[in-house]
C-alpha cells in the first residue's frame, strides 16, 4: 500500500485532528501543529482542514498563519474521545 491513502487512513487522520483540537480547546491550533496528525502533503492537509470547516466541525481565524479550533457546540461531542 505504498503511496496509497485509504479511506480508513483519511478518516483516522481527520479524527486525530479533531481529537487534538478538542484537547486544546478553546485555544487556536495552527496548521503546522496539526500536520503531525495528518497524512499526505501540506496541500492535502490544507484541503482536509477546509473540509472540516465546511462540515461545521472547525472554525478558522483570519490571522496569518491561520488557526483552527472546534466550533463551541461541537466541543461536547469530542470531549470524551
Amino acid at each position: 500500500m505504498n503511496g496509497i491513502i485509504s479511506n480508513k487512513n483519511t478518516f483516522e487522520s481527520r479524527l486525530n485532528v479533531l481529537r487534538h483540537v478538542a484537547g486544546r480547546y478553546p485555544c487556536w491550533v495552527g496548521r503546522n501543529e496539526l500536520s503531525q496528525y495528518m497524512i499526505g502533503h501540506s496541500r492535502t492537509h490544507q484541503r482536509a482542514l477546509n473540509e472540516l470547516v465546511d462540515l461545521g466541525y472547525l472554525e478558522r481565524d483570519s490571522c496569518n498563519p491561520r488557526g483552527y479550533r472546534l466550533i463551541k457546540g461541537k466541543f461536547e461531542e469530542f470531549q470524551d474521545l
